[in-house]
C-alpha cells in the first residue's frame, strides 16, 4: 500500500483542509500493491474538507482508493464529510471491516469517466460487514469498459454484519449502476436518494437479501430502474438476490424498463 497520508492503530485522528495532488504520480512504488490519498488504519476521527484529485497511475493501471478506512480489530467510529475526489481508478471512498461505523456525507465525487479493463471505477463502498450511513453525496461519471462487472456509485458488497448501512439523500447520475447491492448484503436502507440518467439505477445481485428501497426517485435509466438480476438475464446475468427485498413507494419514470426481475425468488 502506497498512501500520502496514513494513520494507523489510532482511536481519533482529524485531516482537513488540505489539497492531496496525485498528478505527478505515474506508477507504484515497488511493494506496493495499490495507491491511496488518506489511510485510516485501525483507526477512527474524521476525514473533512480535504480535495483530493488524480489518484491514479499512468493508465489506470493499479488499483486505488482514494479514502480507504478498514477497522477489523478495537471498534472504530469515522466521519468522511464535505470532501472532494476527482478522478481515480477504483473506489473514492472504501468503508471495510466488521468494527467500522462510518457516517458519509456532503462528499462531491467524480470518477473517471469510462475507463477498463483494469480496474472497475466505484464511488462509496461498504464492504466486509462496515456499517454506517452515506447521506447527501453526489457521484457521478463511472463507467466500465470492459466485461462482467459495473461501474456503482453507492455499493454494499459483503455488508452482512447485524446492524446496517444507510443510503440516503444522495444524488448519483453517469453511471452504470447508481446503487449495487451484493455478494449476501443485508440490512441495508436506499431511501430518498436522486438517481437519474444511469444505466440501472438500482441492481441487487448474488444472494442480497432483507434490503429496503424506498421513497426514491429513479428516473432515466437507459436501462431498467430497478433490476432483481439473475442467470436468465439475456445481457449476461449474475447469481439472483435472495429473499426478502422490498421496493416501495418510489418515483420510477422515464426508464427504459422501470422494474425487471430476473430472479426467481419471491
Amino acid at each position: 500500500l502506497a498512501g500520502v497520508i496514513l494513520v494507523e492503530n489510532a482511536g481519533s485522528v482529524t485531516v482537513q483542509n488540505l489539497k492531496i495532488d496525485g498528478a505527478n504520480v505515474t506508477s507504484l512504488p515497488s511493494g506496493a500493491n495499490r495507491l491511496s490519498g488518506i489511510v485510516y488504519g485501525e483507526s477512527g476521527g474524521q476525514i473533512s474538507n480535504v480535495t483530493l484529485n488524480s489518484i491514479k497511475t499512468a493508465g489506470y493501471a493499479d488499483r486505488t482508493y482514494v479514502i480507504d478506512v478498514s477497522a477489523g480489530g478495537a471498534a472504530r467510529s469515522v466521519e468522511v464529510d464535505n470532501n472532494t475526489i476527482n478522478d481515480y481508478a477504483r473506489t473514492a471512498i472504501q468503508l471495510q471491516g466488521a468494527s467500522l461505523t462510518a457516517d458519509v456525507h456532503d462528499n462531491d465525487i467524480t470518477g473517471p469517466g469510462a475507463i477498463g479493463p483494469a480496474n472497475v471505477p466505484n464511488g462509496i463502498v461498504f464492504i466486509q460487514n462496515a456499517v454506517g450511513v452515506a447521506s447527501d453525496n453526489v457521484v457521478h461519471a463511472l463507467h466500465y469498459t470492459g466485461s462482467g462487472s459495473r461501474s456503482g456509485g453507492l455499493m454494499a458488497f459483503a455488508a452482512t454484519g447485524g446492524a446496517s448501512v444507510v443510503f440516503s439523500g444522495n444524488e448519483v447520475y453517469d453511471t452504470d449502476d447508481a446503487v449495487i447491492l451484493a455478494s449476501n448484503s443485508t440490512n441495508v436502507t436506499v431511501e430518498g436518494n436522486n438517481f437519474h440518467d444511469n444505466g440501472v439505477g438500482i441492481q441487487l445481485e448474488n444472494g442480497a437479501n432483507n434490503n429496503t428501497i424506498t421513497k426514491n426517485n429513479i428516473t432515466d435509466s437507459t436501462i431498467v430502474g430497478i433490476r432483481f438480476d439473475g442467470a436468465s438475464n439475456p445481457g449476461g446475468g449474475s447469481t439472483p438476490p435472495g429473499a426478502g427485498n422490498v421496493a416501495n413507494r418510489n418515483n420510477i419514470s422515464g426508464n427504459a424498463a422501470g422494474v425487471v426481475n430476473y430472479d426467481v425468488t419471491p
